[in-house]
């Protein structure tokens, strides 16, 4: 994992970013992402094929509007839905700026 997949520390109130986490949707996993509602608005996801190998995973970039301002803190949890349990886990901050 490099830095790329971590958002920008700071962004501005209405300024748009990034994250980009493994995935490989055949193994029944996926990222649950928790984000504060009143600071950031999750837009969409979307899932790019890093192969065209059955069963290769990939990466979903998820995209945020920053809100208002103050410390956000997005919580993304990779676990099988049906077990409920993440198995890994990852905290992004960032501080929104007027």
């Amino acid at each position: 994992m490099g830095m790329a997949d971590a958002p920008p520390t700071e962004a501005g109130v209405g300024e748009e970013f990034s994250i980009v986490l493994p995935l490989n949707p055949s193994t029944g996993f996926s990222w649950q992402i928790e984000v504060p509602a009143e600071r950031l608005e999750l837009l969409d996801r979307e899932y790019v094929h890093s192969s065209h190998l059955i069963g290769a995973g990939g990466q979903e970039q998820i995209r945020f509007r920053a809100r208002a301002v103050g410390e956000a803190t997005i919580v993304c949890k990779y676990l099988r839905p049906w077990e409920g349990r993440a198995v890994e886990e990852r905290r992004f901050s960032v501080r929104i700026h007027a």
